[in-house]
């Protein structure tokens, strides 16, 4: 959604829009799928319950940074 939406902002066009998720979804998709099993793997592994959220949530803000820098890369 947030793709769609950043490219539906910079180009105002929804056939773009949609061209672009199907260009870039499966990428950052993939990407997930090598960060998120690991982290999973490391906060049920070894942080310590009080430390949990605040683990997940630091990798969530470069998970989401990285989100937002391929999406204002997308043209």
């Amino acid at each position: 959604m947030f793709i769609g939406y950043m490219s539906l902002l910079q180009d105002g066009n929804f056939e773009k829009a949609f061209v672009t998720i199907e260009r870039e979804v499966p990428g950052i998709w993939k990407s997930s799928l090598l960060v998120w099993p690991f982290v999973s793997y490391i906060t049920f592994g070894f942080v310590p319950v009080a430390w949990r959220v605040a683990f997940t949530s630091v990798i969530g803000i470069f998970w989401n940074i990285y989100i937002s820098v391929v999406a204002i890369q997308v043209k």
